[in-house]
């Protein structure tokens, strides 16, 4: 991380421990979800016959696994944000803990904790904040940009939320409380794009 810039100097031999740890769930959180999710809808859009394309259903689905990932999201990128200073952050604290322990769980009991589960805000609708999103989402859907995924921060009532959409659907929009402490950090707070090519930008 020192040599592509995102530390100013080594990390010392138990930080280095906790992050090597948290990379070990990369795989099953995030990036294995992403490869599912995005093969499904694709196999999905195809196999709708034409004469159903505009059916409409309403349908109950579990995302709290997705939570997790979430989290685990949120985390790093407010790590490569804001550098190792957030790791002593009394959230940061608690989401590595949680990750940790959930790293060495049995897969199908993993969960978030009810500790866990009050920093992220799962559906957005009824917060909000979702008008804002669906105006910046339209946005971007009326440009040639092939965005696949799109990660934010917003500062409200003195916290820090990282807002995460997944696939750029309305179902895997999350909003997770990062901090309670916003003004402990004076960075600037990029947008950042995940492209379906695989490359990121942020502005």
């Amino acid at each position: 991380m020192k040599k592509k810039k995102f530390l100013s100097r080594e990390l010392d031999a138990k930080s280095k421990e906790t992050l090597n740890e948290l990379l070990a769930i990369r795989n099953w959180t995030f990036h294995n979800s992403q490869s599912m999710l995005v093969a499904e809808c694709e196999v999905a859009k195809k196999s709708i016959p034409p004469e159903l394309v505009d059916f409409k259903k309403d349908v109950t689905i579990d995302f709290s696994r997705l939570a997790l990932s979430a989290i685990k999201i949120a985390y790093e990128y407010l790590f490569l944000i804001l550098g190792e200073e957030y790791l002593n952050d009394e959230v940061a604290m608690l989401f590595s803990r949680e990750l940790k322990k959930n790293a060495y769980s049995n897969k199908k009991s993993i969960k978030v904790s009810n500790e866990l589960a009050r920093f992220v805000t799962f559906s957005i609708y009824g917060s909000g904040i979702e008008i804002d999103l669906a105006e910046i989402r339209e946005y971007f859907t009326k440009t040639s940009m092939d965005i696949l995924h799109t990660i934010f921060m917003i500062n409200q009532d003195g916290c820090l939320y990282c807002v995460l959409n997944l696939c750029m659907l309305d179902v895997l929009f999350f909003v997770i409380k990062v901090t309670e402490h916003a003004e402990n950090y004076k960075k600037q707070l990029p947008c950042t794009f995940v492209f379906r090519d695989g490359t990121v930008e942020s502005f």
